[in-house]
């Protein structure tokens, strides 16, 4: 076991010429980081050790950062330790524990390598992490990228042990009386990836014993499929997918002629994003009404006539605008003057940039404000209440243009969506008597 494990590493560390390059270690003090931190001390190139106390296991959490220091020592290895109030970072970050300590985890790794100017980040997962990440990743719906498993090289970080098994790595552990502490968290199925590997691997391998070698070779065939895939989508991309400044079209006609035109746009919505629900939800909107929108943390996706739309999500600016008296005029955010007058014709005709208002009907101060998903007026002419959001798309308003319509609020009521349409509610209704008319320029 000690030279199959050797040459794995070797055979790792030489085909992605890692030699001999400085490479930064990360060791918690569990067997899988110590037999990393073994082999690679035994390979004699350049490296030290960063180990994080998370502070959450109390005195064992200190028991684990002594050993690791005390196997430093006995071995001459530089080693970097800190310690971390991961409770708090959890709290405030509003994450899970776990990924609160691999946020912390990996921005130190970071920092120290820059500092030291390490060329790598060595990690210790294995071969039966990759697997249990093809399970998370099938009951998450990550599409064919996520059952790759675990990536090799990302970047800095390098996972050398990513071809030997759990139970490789123990037998190594176990002939080289490497010392290792035990998280006993490890042991706990409250956590997902604790629960598949306690829960369901051992299900697999009961069904066949060379379980963890056949899931090593699905996992090179799912990357090369995804490779495969991957290449197909980028050389479609460049006929489907247009891009206008911020904003990007697809031409729904041309996408759904293509082969595997549904796998085309997971791996382009992938991109901006997307989880597998909203892609569904996305897809959906191909064959519904003009309009149809999907709104995800960071994009809009929405139909407009014959393309699919996909651009940002714009902070619109923040307006407030109180109006108190019924003559005045502003000149930001929009140019807008407004004067009461008494009509005493019946031919009055009114412009497409003018509101005109029963004076007796409005409730002072008014309020110009940005359009609010959720709010509703009774377009004049009609008896029914209106979203906006719907009002906005029979006016044909495209989804970049939305952000910048105002509306104009009376005692908590919309009076009108300026520019637009006055609400039933507070038109003037004849043509003589007080009004208040409010000029657009």
């Amino acid at each position: 076991m000690e030279q199959i494990s050797k040459k794995t590493i070797n055979h790792f560390l030489s085909s992605h010429k890692l030699f001999p390059h400085k490479i930064l270690v990360g060791v918690s003090g569990g067997m899988d980081s110590m037999v990393l931190l073994h082999l690679l001390n035994q390979l004699e190139i350049p490296i030290a050790v960063a180990h994080c106390n998370f502070s959450l296991r109390g005195l064992e959490s200190n028991k684990d950062e002594e050993s690791v220091s005390s196997y430093c020592n006995d071995n001459n290895i530089t080693l970097f330790t800190k310690r971390f109030d991961t409770n708090q970072h959890s709290q405030t970050h509003s994450v899970s524990i776990e990924m609160a300590a691999r946020d912390l985890r990996y921005g130190w790794f970071e920092e120290l390598s820059n500092e030291f100017d390490f060329d790598y980040i060595a990690i210790a997962h294995n071969l039966n992490d990759s697997i249990e990440t093809f399970f998370l990743n099938l009951t998450r719906g990550s599409g064919i990228k996520g059952l790759t498993g675990i990536s090799p090289i990302n970047g800095k970080i390098i996972r050398p042990l990513i071809d030997l098994s759990r139970e490789n790595i123990a037998e190594y552990a176990q002939e080289n009386k490497i010392p290792w502490r035990m998280d006993a968290s490890n042991l706990t199925t409250v956590y997902r990836r604790n629960f598949i590997r306690h829960n369901i691997l051992p299900q697999f391998v009961a069904l066949n014993p060379s379980f963890i070698s056949t899931m090593q070779r699905n996992l090179a065939i799912m990357n090369g499929a995804s490779k495969i895939i991957e290449l197909h989508a980028s050389e479609a991309k460049t006929t489907l997918l247009s891009k206008h400044g911020s904003t990007y079209c697809i031409k729904i006609s041309e996408l759904t002629t293509k082969l595997g035109w549904e796998t085309l746009l997971f791996e382009i919505l992938n991109e901006f994003g997307l989880s597998s629900g909203e892609y569904e939800l996305a897809k959906g909107i191909l064959f519904a009404q003009t309009g149809s929108r999907v709104v995800t943390n960071n994009y809009t996706i929405w139909k407009n006539r014959e393309n699919l739309v996909i651009e940002p999500n714009m902070e619109p600016h923040i307006i407030k605008v109180i109006i108190e008296s019924t003559n005045g005029a502003i000149s930001s955010p929009i140019k807008l003057s407004w004067s009461s007058t008494h009509l005493n014709t019946t031919d009055a005709k009114w412009q497409s940039n003018q509101g005109v208002f029963e004076v007796e009907k409005l409730t002072f101060p008014l309020t110009i404000r940005n359009w609010r998903a959720g709010d509703s007026f009774i377009p004049s002419g009609m008896t029914g209440a209106k979203k906006i959001s719907d009002f906005l798309t029979d006016q044909k308003i495209e989804s970049q243009s939305r952000n910048s319509i105002l509306v104009m609020e009376s005692d908590g009521k919309i009076a009108w969506v300026i520019g637009l349409r006055v609400s039933e509610l507070f038109r003037k209704t004849g043509k003589t008597g007080t009004a208040i008319i409010f000029t657009l320029d």
